[in-house]
């Protein structure tokens, strides 16, 4: 088992996993961090998305991984594409 180390006191609420593996945790500060498995086997965090203003409280990605759906407490649903490096394409 192993940490994923970054969220300054920050407790997590949601997860979701990939099916290429990336990870999406999103913490109460309205953050949604995406790691990576990299070569020696440790993750890291290579992109973090600050779209919610409050807890996000649910993420999912899609069935084939190209699209991640978050939802937050700010009343925000964010839909981002993964083919496009997660640039937001909606936000309801």
């Amino acid at each position: 088992m192993q940490s994923l180390i970054g969220y300054d006191g920050q407790y997590v609420h949601s997860v979701a996993v990939s099916p290429e593996s990336t990870i999406a945790a999103g913490d109460e500060g309205g953050s949604v961090k995406l790691w990576v498995k990299g070569g020696a086997g440790s993750w890291a965090c290579v992109k973090t998305l600050e779209d919610h203003s409050k807890t996000v409280f649910a993420a999912v990605f899609s069935p084939n991984g190209e699209l991640l759906a978050t939802a937050g407490y700010d009343k925000k649903i964010n839909l981002y594409s993964f083919a496009n490096d997660f640039f937001r394409m909606h936000n309801w």
